[in-house]
C-alpha cells in the first residue's frame, strides 16, 4: 500500500522504485494518490483517488457516469493500471477495469466524521485483494468498513466484529 500524503517523501523516483520493486517481488501495488499529476503512480495495480482528487488530476469535473467512465478509462490506460477505484462519498465507489465501469452504493448510515475513511478503505481493499477477492468484492468490503468509520466521531477503527455485523445486517435486510 502506498498512501501519499504529499509530504515530500514519495517523489516520482522513490514511488516508481517502490512500485517496480514490489511488482518484481510479485506483490500487488495499491495506491491512494494525492496531487494534480499521477505519473509517479504508473504501473501500480490499483489506484484509489476520491472524486475530488480524480477531478484535480484530470483537470475536469463530470456531470454523468458516462463522462466519468471515459476519463477514468483514459487515465487507467495512460498509467497502465489494472483497476481504478474512485471513491465518491455518498455516490459510493466506481470500479473501472479494462472492460467495465461499475458503481457500488455507499454503506454509510449517518456521517459524523470522514477522518480516516480513505485510509480504512484502502487498507480493507488491500486485505480483500490479498484474500483473492475480486476488485468489486474487495471494494464492497472496503465500502462497508469506510461506512462504519464515518459513522464514528474522530479517528476511528473498524473491528472485525463490527465489519461482520454490518455485512450480516445488510445481507439479512436485503433478503
Amino acid at each position: 500500500i502506498i498512501s501519499d500524503y504529499l509530504k515530500g517523501l514519495l517523489t516520482p523516483q522513490i514511488t516508481q522504485a517502490i512500485i517496480q520493486s514490489a511488482k518484481e517481488a510479485g506483490c500487488l501495488v495499491v495506491v491512494d494518490p494525492k496531487g494534480d499529476t499521477y505519473e509517479k503512480y504508473k504501473d501500480a495495480n490499483y489506484l484509489t483517488p476520491n472524486y475530488k482528487e480524480f477531478c484535480l488530476a484530470t483537470q475536469s469535473s463530470y456531470s454523468s457516469d458516462d463522462q466519468l467512465n471515459v476519463a477514468a478509462q483514459k487515465l487507467r490506460n495512460h498509467l497502465n493500471l489494472d483497476t481504478l477505484i474512485i471513491t465518491r462519498s455518498e455516490k459510493g465507489m466506481s470500479i473501472v477495469t479494462s472492460n467495465s465501469f461499475d458503481t457500488i452504493a455507499t454503506q454509510a448510515q449517518e456521517v459524523f466524521d470522514i477522518t480516516g475513511a480513505g485510509d480504512t478503505a484502502i487498507a480493507c481493499l488491500a486485505i480483500g485483494l490479498c484474500l483473492d477477492l475480486s476488485a468489486q468484492d474487495a471494494a464492497i468490503l472496503a465500502n462497508y468498513a469506510a461506512g462504519i468509520v464515518v459513522s464514528k466521531v474522530g479517528t476511528a477503527f473498524v473491528s472485525p466484529d463490527e465489519l461482520c455485523s454490518a455485512i450480516n445486517h445488510d445481507t439479512a435486510t436485503k433478503s
